[in-house]
C-alpha cells in the first residue's frame, strides 16, 4: 500500500487495527506468533499501533518482502535457497516457492537436492538440474565478476569504462568494494511504470497495470538501488534519475527522504517528443498529449555547489534580439546599430535587394532596423559577417551595478566603470537614467544544441528543449539497438552545468 503519513498526533487506532497496514513478511511473522504464543503476538501488535501512531511526515509505502533473483549458472551448494525450474518447453514451474538445501544424493551426472520449506517445514527432493539458485537482495553479496571479454588500450587521458552485466542492485553492491564515495556522477533510467505495454520484473513476476501494489512494489524497488547508488558517490556527486509522469511525483518525495531536501539540485523537464504522428489525432480530440520527461537531480553533499566548476548550457536562436539597438564607438559615442549597418556598402546593398527599406517618413530609404533584421541575417552573408566582426560593439542597456549609479556619464556616450576587479560599461540615456550595457559577445558562441550552431544563445534552464530531434535518430548512437527507453546520448553529455570531471 501507498500514501502519505504526518505527524499531526494519533491516528485512529481501530481504523489501523481494522486495516493493519504493516508489511507482508511481518505480517506473516505475526501468524505464526499468534499460533503458539497469542499474549506475546498482541503486545507486538500493540507496540507497532504505537509506533504507526508515531510517523514522521514524509512518503510512507509498504516494502514488500526483500527481493530476489534468479542466478543461472551459479553453482548450488547446502544451505543455499533454490527454486523450481519450469519444465523443458515450458514457462510456468510447479512451485514458485523458495526451498533451502539440506544435502544431496545420487551419482555425479545425476545428483538430486533434498529440499525443505523454511515456512511451511514441507520437505522434497528435486533433480539438481531442475532447480536454480535464488538470492535474496537481503543476502551479503560477494562479488565475483568474470571478464566477458579482452580489455582495449585507447592510451593517453582516455578514461577507463568497464560494462558490468548483471542485476542492477548486484552490480551497484559489487562497486561499494571498489567504488565506495569514489563516484563523480550516476545516471540511471529505470522502468517508468506506466502499467501499459512494458510492464517490469519484481521478483521474477511481471508487474502491469493490473497489480494493485504496482506503485509500492516500484518503490520499494528504487528505494533498495538509491541506498546503494548513494553510498559510492563522492560527497561532491550527483545522481541523474530520468523518469515519466507516472512516478515522477513519488519519486522527488523518495529522493527527497533518501538525500535529504536540501540536496535536491534540480528536476529538468526534457522535450522527448513533438505533438506528431498518432499523437495528432489525440490533440486534435482534445486530449493533453505527453511531450516531456523528467531528470530528477540531487547532490551527496553541500560540496557539489563548492567543489565542482559549474558552467552554464546554452540553446541557439534564431530569431534577432530587438534589445540590442546599440552601437559602441571607440571614441566614446554611441549611436544605432541599424544606422551602422545602413552605411556598410555591402549590406545596404542587400538592404535594398531585399527590399529592406523604410517607404515614407523623413527617414524614407534607410533600413526599416530590427523588424528586417532576421530576413537580413538569413539572407546577407555581409550582413552576418558584419555582425560577428563586431559583436563587442554591440549592446544593450540593463540595469547598471550599485556601485556605478553615482559614475559621471556624459549623455550620449559610454565609459568604462571598474570595481571589484570587474569592468562594467555604463551609458547615460538622454532623461539622464544610468545604464549598464551588456554587449553581445557575451551571447554568442557554439549552442549545445543536437545541431550544435555558432550564434546567438541563451542560457539553458531546467526546460530542456529539442531532444526530440536526438530521439528520432537515437537508434543510430553508439552502434548498439534498443527495442524502447533508449535514451539519447547528449543527455549526457549535456550533463546540467557542472563538470565531473573536475572533481
Amino acid at each position: 500500500m501507498l500514501g502519505l503519513s504526518q505527524g499531526y498526533g494519533r491516528i485512529n487506532q481501530s481504523r489501523e487495527r481494522e486495516h493493519w497496514p504493516v508489511s507482508n513478511e511481518l505480517r506473516s511473522l505475526l501468524e505464526r506468533v499468534a499460533q503458539t504464543d497469542p499474549g506475546t503476538a498482541k503486545e507486538i501488535r500493540r507496540h507497532i499501533d504505537a509506533l504507526q501512531s508515531r510517523q514522521q511526515f514524509g512518503l510512507s509505502f509498504e516494502r514488500h518482502l526483500p527481493e530476489s533473483v534468479s542466478l543461472t549458472g551459479r553453482p548450488i551448494s547446502v544451505g543455499d535457497k533454490v527454486r523450481f525450474l519450469p519444465p523443458w518447453g515450458e514457462t510456468v514451474a510447479e512451485s514458485t516457492a523458495t526451498w533451502i538445501v539440506t544435502g544431496f544424493s545420487g551419482p555425479k551426472g545425476g545428483r538430486v537436492a533434498d529440499l525443505v520449506d523454511p515456512r511451511t517445514k514441507d520437505e522434497a527432493s528435486r533433480a539438481l538440474v531442475d532447480l536454480v539458485f535464488v538470492a535474496d537482495f537481503r543476502d551479503p553479496i560477494y562479488p565475483g565478476l568474470v571478464a566477458s571479454g579482452d580489455p582495449e588500450e585507447r592510451g593517453g587521458d582516455t578514461p577507463f569504462h568497464t560494462v558490468i552485466n548483471a542485476e542492477n542492485y548486484h552490480a551497484l553492491e559489487s562497486l561499494l568494494y571498489t567504488h565506495k564515495g569514489a563516484v563523480d556522477l550516476i545516471y540511471i533510467d529505470p522502468p517508468y511504470n506506466t502499467g501499459g505495454k512494458a510492464p517490469w520484473l519484481y521478483n521474477d513476476s511481471f508487474v502491469d497495470n493490473d497489480d494493485n501494489y504496482r506503485h509500492s512494489k516500484w518503490l520499494a524497488f528504487m528505494d533498495r538501488r538509491l541506498r546503494v547508488a548513494k553510498d559510492i558517490l563522492k560527497s561532491t556527486g550527483a545522481i541523474m534519475v530520468s523518469i515519466g509522469d507516472d512516478e515522477q511525483h513519488r519519486l522527488r518525495m523518495l529522493m527527497d527522504q533518501i538525500f535529504g531536501v536540501e540536496n535536491q539540485v534540480a528536476q529538468l523537464a526534457v522535450e522527448m517528443s513533438t505533438t506528431s504522428g498518432p499523437k495528432t489525432t489525440n490533440a486534435q480530440q482534445g486530449t493533453i498529449v505527453k511531450n516531456v520527461e523528467y531528470v530528477l537531480i540531487y547532490r551527496r553533499t553541500a560540496a557539489f555547489d563548492t567543489e565542482v566548476r559549474h558552467t552554464p548550457l546554452y540553446d541557439g536562436i534564431e530569431k534577432w534580439d530587438a534589445n540590442y539597438p546599440l552601437w559602441l564607438n571607440d571614441d566614446g559615442t554611441t549611436e544605432l546599430l541599424y544606422q551602422r549597418l545602413d552605411e556598410e556598402p555591402a549590406v545596404r546593398a542587400d538592404i535594398e535587394r531585399f527590399d529592406l527599406v523604410r517607404e515614407s517618413g523623413n527617414r524614407k530609404g534607410t533600413f526599416i532596423g530590427a523588424p528586417g533584421m532576421d530576413l537580413l541575417l538569413a539572407a546577407s552573408e555581409a550582413a552576418r559577417e558584419f555582425i560577428l566582426d563586431n559583436l563587442t560593439r554591440i549592446g544593450r542597456t540593463d540595469t547598471p551595478p550599485v556601485s556605478g549609479k553615482n559614475v559621471d556619464v556624459p549623455v550620449g556616450r559610454w565609459v568604462e566603470h571598474q570595481t571589484d576587479g570587474r569592468t562594467y560599461r555604463l551609458t547615460r540615456s538622454s532623461k539622464g537614467k544610468i545604464w549598464q550595457i551588456y554587449t553581445l559577445d557575451r551571447n554568442y558562441r557554439t549552442s549545445d544544441d543536437y545541431l550544435p550552431t555558432f550564434g546567438r544563445t541563451v542560457i539553458r534552464g531546467d526546460l530542456w528543449r529539442g531532444f526530440y530531434s536526438d530521439m528520432g535518430h537515437v537508434s543510430n548512437e553508439g552502434g548498439v539497438g534498443f527495442a524502447n527507453g533508449k535514451k539519447p546520448i547528449r543527455l549526457i553529455l549535456n550533463r546540467p552545468g557542472f563538470d565531473a570531471a573536475a572533481v
